[in-house]
């Protein structure tokens, strides 16, 4: 963000800090990486796409946004990929 949007490294600690006050973090488990491994063949993502992929799932949310995979694609029967930035009309 400090090179793309020209946010001061000062700025940037305030905006960290909040996202760790707001919200849980996670450790990786050996099962994790297994996991992300399986979709990432699967799916055919890259296996850092899909570790948060399976990070998501572990963690039971059911919609992850981004905009680097496949809008609407279902994961598990259980994740939605949506892309926050495609217009809906």
């Amino acid at each position: 963000m400090n090179r793309k949007y020209r946010i001061s490294f000062e700025k940037l600690q305030i905006l960290s800090d909040i996202f760790w006050r707001k919200f849980e973090v996670v450790l990786l488990r050996k099962s994790s990486v297994d996991k992300a491994l399986s979709v990432a063949n699967q799916y055919k993502y890259s296996y850092w796409d899909s570790l948060i992929i399976v990070s998501a799932l572990e963690n039971k949310c059911k919609i992850l946004y981004t905009e680097d995979m496949q809008d609407g694609q279902i994961i598990e029967g259980k994740l939605k990929i949506e892309n926050p930035f495609k217009r809906k009309f």
